[in-house]
């Protein structure tokens, strides 16, 4: 339960409505749950955080009793939506008006929500059930749902659920991880609306005032100059940021002309135009490129939101960043090869890019899990972060835990004055690649553990906790699930590195791609050769244990040790022929009893050299099989006997039936091909 938070509220309606509320921001980052004060609630203490809807103390010992002192309690901040209190604004100043809730404490509180929002020309009495109405009543506030019976007389505004502070939410979001892209999106979408009502509320000075100081104190936590104006070209609000940027001498421009800001003939396409492209401006020496959003309400334009980012300073992070290597630089297209099962493992990995979850790449040595950790970070919303890696096997584990965690000043021996901070730390904002994660240590895999379930590292040598924000990719050629089952693996840190799990698959799995990867790796070096027919068969029937890096071995030693245009035998590594030859003696050959099925592996083989998938269909009906009277009933169970004699392997619906190497070396020893 350490990455949930939990909700306990009176009413199960009032749950509801903020159950649906959070999960919209932060699942699938995180876990949300909820609870009615009134029904059993479990054992909370490995909650992240246990939220509370009013300050009833009663509620409070409820919540404190679940989680034994050991989870923090906070009562969640929330405000009425501005539509829903246009109604307010009508009654006459100093009206007597009734407000309802089910408690005089969360009666009380809604009063003071509406007095914090301003809407205090009105004269509130909290109402809750036992009170009773008298006939000086006219006017009472509901939430969604009455608590007691309304008398037909009382005119009833009903304000329905209070919305939780975006404060709140965006607080929450950053300690479980929401990424920065996501929070930016909510905060425009947050802009978009409250700029919405600003138009229904209508545009006197005064309502400008009250609708801007929920956003100044909402924006301050954008780090890039943000400015919005109506339709009229006035200022509906503007950041800190902004305000350094273009007015720092002023007190106050909000209902003023944009036309009052410094270098505002920069910024006038901007608020004058619909659908500019985002353009590079200098101002005060610094470059920005500046963006535009039009703000609408169904087809009425409403105005424009303009937002600044500083050239300079992102120049600045991504050089220093690529000095010192934290900048990944390979993408899904750097990845060679078109057969099913690589093709497979890319689409998956592009998917799950776009998640925030832990990924673990499985797979052997030299099967390409760092370039895949690369473009997944590549295709991810946090592509613009650093991208930070590390191999846990090629360090001891005192140098390792100083690496990935950091270390305080005169932490040990040596150690660098000031402290270091550690890859976790560095990867803020981005993605760290853990290489043979399978391969640390128990004492670290335990601080590991802490770092993915709290968000937090501790320094070696240090005591303060420091909160990190980064996506963990890692990779293992090792079976962990076999490891943990031998208790060299901690179960629980098991399931927080393989939450979505790809496999990569080895080359041998996907043989058809060994002449495009070795032609791309001639063209890379500007290598025009060819390869003798007898020689890529040998390559074909090589199991590479070393995948695509041995291969790449071969292949260098093949084109360094030969002069002539075409590559021999005689030109491969001694090695490797030896290899096949010893193989080749020890295998006892498989007897094929029927020719028949000679015809099948030779069809499957003509789709293998084609790099095409085939299923049983196709394949009953291809003619060559149809003439020898093969049927799609009959040809499953042969299929089903090949597989067990492992000449041919039976995929997915999509991947269809493919030939295997032992296949292709029976249709070598029987003159197939």
């Amino acid at each position: 339960m350490n990455n949930t938070i939990v909700v306990i509220a009176n009413a199960t309606d009032t749950l509801d409505f903020l159950l649906k509320e959070l999960r919209a921001y932060l699942e699938p980052y995180c876990r949300v749950i909820g609870y009615a004060s009134y029904e059993h609630i479990p054992d909370l203490r490995g909650a992240a955080h246990v939220f509370i809807t009013s300050k009833s103390p009663l509620l409070y010992t409820i919540a404190r009793q679940a989680t034994a002192g050991e989870v923090p309690i906070t009562v969640l901040n929330r405000f009425f939506e501005l539509r829903k209190i246009k109604a307010l604004m009508q009654i006459p100043l100093g009206t007597t008006v009734s407000v309802m809730n089910n408690s005089p404490v969360s009666a009380q509180e809604v009063i003071d929500n509406l007095l914090e929002a301003n809407i205090d020309h009105l004269n509130y009495i909290p109402f809750h059930p036992g009170c009773t109405f008298d006939d000086t009543t006219k006017y009472a506030i509901i939430m969604s749902v009455p608590d007691v019976p309304l008398p037909p007389d009382v005119e009833v505004i009903d304000l329905g659920f209070r919305k939780i502070s975006i404060h709140d939410l965006i607080d929450t979001g950053r300690k479980v991880g929401v990424p920065i892209e996501w929070e930016r999106e909510y905060l425009s979408k947050f802009i978009v609306e409250m700029s919405e009502l600003a138009k229904m509320l209508g545009t006197s000075y005064a309502e400008v005032q009250k609708l801007n100081s929920q956003l100044q104190s909402t924006f301050q936590a954008v780090k890039d100059p943000v400015i919005a104006c109506n339709e009229d070209g006035l200022i509906t609000f503007i950041n800190d940021v902004a305000i350094e940027l273009f007015c720092p001498q002023e007190t106050s421009v909000i209902g003023r002309p944009y036309t009052v800001l410094k270098e505002h003939d920069l910024l006038l396409p901007f608020f004058e135009h619909e659908g500019l492209e985002d353009t590079l401006v200098t101002i005060d020496h610094r470059q920005f490129i500046v963006s535009s959003q039009s703000i609408r309400r169904s087809y009425e334009h409403l105005g424009f939101v303009c937002t600044l980012k500083d050239v300079t300073e992102i120049q600045r992070l991504r050089t220093q960043l690529t000095l010192r290597g934290h900048t990944a630089t390979y993408t899904f297209s750097n990845i060679i090869g078109e057969s099913e099962r690589l093709m497979h493992a890319i689409e998956l990995s592009k998917k799950m890019a776009k998640n925030n979850q832990t990924i673990l790449l499985l797979g052997e040595n030299g099967t390409g899990k760092e370039l895949f950790a690369h473009a997944i970070h590549q295709h991810s919303l946090r592509k613009n972060g650093p991208f930070v890696a590390i191999n846990c096997a090629s360090l001891p584990e005192n140098l390792l835990e100083s690496e990935l965690f950091g270390y305080e000043d005169g932490a040990f021996t040596g150690a660098r004055k000031g402290g270091k901070p550690g890859v976790f730390e560095q990867a803020d904002g981005g993605t760290i690649f853990l290489d043979e994660v399978g391969d640390i240590s128990p004492s670290i895999q335990v601080k590991l553990l802490r770092v993915l379930q709290e968000k937090q590292v501790i320094r070696v040598g240090g005591t303060g906790v420091l909160s990190v924000d980064c996506r963990v990719v890692a990779a293992t050629n090792r079976d962990l699930e076999d490891a943990v089952s031998q208790g060299q693996f901690r179960e629980d840190l098991f399931y927080r590195l393989a939450v979505l799990p790809i496999e990569i698959p080895s080359l041998r799995e996907r043989i058809s791609d060994l002449p495009l990867l070795i032609k791309d790796h001639l063209d890379k070096q500007g290598i025009r050769k060819t390869w003798a027919p007898e020689v890529m068969e040998l390559l074909l029937s090589h199991d590479w244990r070393g995948n695509i890096r041995e291969l790449k071995n071969v292949v260098d030693y093949a084109i360094t040790v030969s002069e002539q245009p075409v590559l021999t035998i005689h030109d491969l590594p001694k090695r490797l022929i030896d290899r096949v030859s010893r193989k080749s003696v020890h295998e006892a050959p498989i007897e094929i009893a029927d020719d028949r099925d000679l015809d099948i592996l030779t069809c499957l083989y003509q789709y293998y050299t084609a790099n095409k998938p085939v299923g049983r269909y196709q394949l009953a009906h291809s003619p060559a099989l149809k003439a020898t009277g093969w049927t799609e009933s009959a040809l499953r169970n042969k299929l089903k006997h090949l597989e067990q004699q492992r000449l041919v392997q039976s995929g997915t619906t999509r991947q269809g039936t493919s030939i295997t190497r032992e296949g292709i070396e029976v249709l070598r020893q029987h003159g197939r091909i």
